[in-house]
């Protein structure tokens, strides 16, 4: 399963690393993107709760590194208001794309 990192930056200022054995959460985040507090938090507890779930059925355990990345992700949006602003500064590793060039369309008779 591949591993992600995303940083954020809180309102604060400071930067953390959520880091994830999956690239679920481009699913749920885009770097660049401000998202509430309430927003990020929200979303990145449902993506890690679905990473566990699957690495329980798969693999029939759980992971600990999503489980480390819930816990510090509530601890630092408690320090904030719900309304406050966090950023998404960069995922890594970025997402494949497809790279090959868009083909016209060939009617056949």
């Amino acid at each position: 399963m591949p591993e992600m990192t995303l940083i954020v930056k809180w309102p604060d200022g400071l930067l953390q690393e959520c880091c994830a054995p999956s690239l679920a959460l481009y699913d749920h985040f885009a770097e660049g993107v401000t998202y509430t507090v309430a927003h990020f938090r929200s979303q990145m507890l449902d993506a890690l709760d679905g990473v566990l779930g699957d690495a329980r059925s798969r693999l029939g355990f759980t992971r600990t590194s999503p489980a480390a990345t819930a816990e510090q992700v509530k601890a630092a949006a408690a320090r904030f208001a719900a309304s406050d602003k966090v950023r998404v500064i960069s995922m890594y590793p970025p997402l494949k794309t497809a790279a090959r060039e868009p083909q016209p369309l060939r009617w056949s008779s």
